[in-house]
């Protein structure tokens, strides 16, 4: 249906495949969602469809570490798409890039950045519409908590205003 609704709107295509490639990665079909994902970036580009293509490269890059790829170049894609998601305004954009980042950081164990940059994200959810990602966010804060440098009592003590955040 979404390639159908795709090539009916050419001008909406990159957004469309973005959208489909992010939502076959959480149906676990990781070789579809790569590929759609592809198409995404290179349809987004051609287009000139700057928000497409920069949050195709995102979600390219969470089905790369869903997959278990490798965390090459994950990083990058994050600090290459932030200038571009911020001078648009993209705030639901900028939550994926601040979270992408925060995951590569906490995943090569440095925690307090990892930390710094969900926070990041939290931010940018502030003002999105879309908060379906609070939730994972949260979760992540609270390992980077536990896994990070502070003593016990500070720990136990953040985990509580973690938790009255989120309500």
């Amino acid at each position: 249906r979404a390639e159908t609704l795709a090539a009916s709107a050419p001008e909406l295509r990159g957004a469309i495949l973005v959208d489909l490639g992010a939502a076959l990665r959480e149906a676990g079909s990781l070789d579809a969602s790569g590929s759609t994902l592809a198409d995404a970036v290179e349809t987004a580009t051609q287009a000139g469809d700057r928000r497409a293509a920069a949050r195709a490269r995102l979600e390219r890059a969470f089905t790369q570490m869903h997959s278990w790829q490798g965390l090459e170049g994950i990083p990058d894609v994050a600090d290459e798409v932030l200038p571009v998601l911020t001078e648009l305004g993209d705030d639901e954009g900028l939550v994926r890039a601040w979270s992408l980042s925060g995951w590569a950081e906490y995943v090569h164990c440095r925690i307090s950045a990892a930390e710094s940059k969900l926070e990041r994200a939290l931010a940018s959810l502030e003002q999105a519409t879309d908060r379906r990602q609070e939730r994972g966010i949260f979760t992540w804060l609270a390992k980077a908590n536990v896994d990070g440098p502070r003593r016990a009592d500070e720990a136990i003590a953040r985990l509580g205003e973690l938790r009255a955040r989120l309500g």
